[in-house]
């Protein structure tokens, strides 16, 4: 994959040259189309039919991709909510445009508006995903026109940078929009939010997902951003996640009034779309394969999608300038078209292999309600590098177009199903899914706790514990075969365990500790006790008439300033004169005849003298 830049004087398909514009139907669309941090699959399909005659030709349909700027040529059926969507980038600066899955929502912006305001000039594209880290997404898109000057390693420097400070609000979106609007005067920006759904079925932290769309609100949501040329932002997102999207008010408040409806394409448009790309290679239709095909597409979900796999799988059964209902037939037509292709690429991979691309493969879907489920991507790390090599030698998956390799924000390699009909259509997936989705589940679990440690530096505040590591521990032991947990998720356990073990010692050394404590102090207090109950047994039993009996002072002393009680104590005759006897109890102490001669009395509360 490259980055869009779309000057090439021969296009992709040989159809002829450009001259430094893009063709799209009758109408030459000027200028050159650079869509910042905007990533394209380059793999043309190719086939290898019999007649030398066609096998120069290239396929003019798209399969599971969607249609690129620079096949704008070859994008045909959408014309009127193309010009819809031009209209709506002059009136509008928040456009949300949502369809079903495999709609074509992705090439009516790609390969419809796109070159229609390359047409028109004075503008500028640039293209992100939400992923799990929005703001750092954005980030990387605006950077290259924020700051234009910068090389590849300072650009995601400095991504990273401004998508901290728009997380914490220290930086302000509208800011940049003002910095780019000098880099780029007299110029407008289109800010293109490719599969806007990522946002609910990535980004799992809702103060996160709030947050960026608060951001993302406070510029859009009205004109009035102080900007000589505002921006415009237009996102594309699968109607089933409206929802989602309802549930946010601030959010759901835009969307009533805003929304770009992608619905169902009419007969006579999918009809564009299966004869006028072949027609511009000179390649017809068997007499009744059309309406065939059509009766056959109409009522399935996400039909284009299917639909131009189909017509891309016909196209390789060609022999000569003629599509042919035996050649539909053999593909397993418009419903086994796909499932078949995908079980064919399968089926080459030996059994070893095979268990890998299972696993590979249930890594790669979310799991949804009703077997609704979506797209998932996954990082080289989370995959694990015996998996990453079936993915990416030659003939392995990514080469079987079932896959796509892409870069995340982290500048790392990543893998995701080439189009969620995949999901929908291939009984074999839908088994596996479906098999043990409680153990699906819970290795998800684990993943993704381990990613988010990842992606917080690997901070021992996301690590497991207790049950949850318990329960982590059980799982790898138990299903490391049939679920096997990637390298990342492995070591993120393994620190967890040492952590909670490192944790433990610290916990016990402190429960010895405590008791030691207290039986030092304990003791002291004993010690202390058996003194005084010693004292009191000396002041009683000192020989009566005695005066000045060995100690008595001394202990009548302690148990003073021990605030012991001395009432009705002996202390006949006693020399007490430099006794201190401050606070004392001597309540019904007997004193007759002591010496209390300079003895400190304050408080003392003396009852018989």
């Amino acid at each position: 994959m490259g980055e869009g830049n779309y000057s090439e004087q021969k296009d992709d398909f040989g159809i002829g040259k450009m001259d430094g514009g893009v063709i799209q139907g009758n109408a030459k669309v000027a200028g050159v189309i650079h869509i910042h941090n905007y990533y394209e699959y380059k793999k043309e399909v190719k086939s290898d039919p019999v007649n030398a005659a066609v096998a120069h030709l290239p396929c003019p349909y798209r399969g599971l991709f969607h249609f690129r700027p620079n096949d704008a040529e070859l994008f045909f059926g959408r014309e009127q909510e193309v010009a819809e969507l031009v209209q709506a980038t002059h009136t509008k600066n928040f456009i949300p445009v949502l369809g079903a899955s495999g709609s074509g929502k992705s090439s009516i912006v790609f390969a419809g508006l796109v070159p229609k305001l390359i047409a028109q000039g004075s503008w500028q594209f640039t293209y992100f995903r939400p992923g799990d880290e929005p703001f750092h997404a954005l980030a990387k898109a605006l950077i290259p026109l924020y700051e234009p000057d910068l090389n590849r390693i300072q650009k995601a420097e400095r991504s990273r940078e401004l998508g901290e400070k728009l997380a914490t609000g220290s930086f302000p979106l509208k800011d940049v929009f003002a910095e780019i609007e000098i880099n780029f005067p007299n110029q407008k920006l289109l800010l293109i939010a490719d599969q806007f759904e990522e946002l609910f079925t990535l980004c799992s932290d809702e103060a996160i997902r709030h947050g960026f769309l608060n951001l993302l609100l406070a510029v859009f949501k009205s004109p009035a951003n102080n900007l000589e040329i505002p921006p415009v932002l237009i996102t594309t997102m699968r109607a089933d996640f409206l929802g989602n999207a309802l549930s946010y008010s601030p959010l759901a408040g835009v969307l009533k009034t805003e929304i770009q409806l992608i619905g169902a394409m009419s007969r006579e448009n999918l009809s564009k779309v299966i004869i006028e790309p072949a027609a511009m290679l000179g390649v017809g239709f068997e007499s009744g394969l059309v309406d065939r095909i059509l009766n056959d597409v109409k009522d399935e979900p996400g039909n284009l999608a299917l639909l131009e796999f189909t017509l891309t799988e016909l196209w390789q059964k060609r022999t000569t300038n003629q599509l042919t209902h035996q050649a539909y037939d053999a593909i397993g037509q418009v419903r086994g078209a796909l499932a078949k292709y995908a079980e064919k690429e399968y089926q080459k991979l030996g059994d070893k292999e095979q268990v890998q691309a299972r696993q590979i493969f249930l890594q790669l879907v979310n799991l949804g309600k009703d077997n609704n489920h979506t797209r998932r991507r996954v990082n080289r790390q989370q995959l694990g590098e015996n998996n990453w090599d079936l993915v990416t030698r030659k003939g392995g998956l990514a080469d079987s177009r079932l896959v796509v390799t892409s870069l995340d924000n982290h500048e790392q390699e990543t893998l995701e199903v080439v189009h969620e009909a995949l999901i929908r259509h291939w009984k074999r997936l839908g088994q596996w899914l479906n098999e043990d989705r409680e153990n699906l589940n819970k290795q998800r679990s684990i993943e993704d706790d381990a990613k988010q440690w990842d992606d917080n530096r690997q901070n021992t505040d996301y690590l497991l514990k207790n049950k949850r590591l318990g329960a982590a521990k059980e799982f790898q032991q138990e299903q490391h075969q049939k679920y096997p947990l990637s390298d990342l998720a492995r070591e993120f356990i393994a620190r967890s365990s040492k952590h909670q073990r490192n944790e433990r010692v610290k916990s016990l050394g402190l429960f010895l500790i405590i008791p030691l404590i207290g039986t030092v102090i304990g003791g002291y207090f004993l010690v202390r006790e058996i003194q005084l109950n010693a004292a009191h047994q000396l002041i009683q039993e000192c020989p009566e008439k005695i005066p000045n009996c060995s100690g008595r002072i001394e202990a009548l002393e302690r148990l003073t300033n021990a605030k012991r009680s001395m009432k009705s104590y002996n202390l006949e005759r006693a020399n007490l004169g430099s006794a201190n006897l401050e606070s004392a109890n001597l309540k019904s102490a007997y004193l007759l005849g002591a010496d209390l001669e300079d003895a400190n009395l304050i408080d003392c509360r003396p009852r018989r003298c």
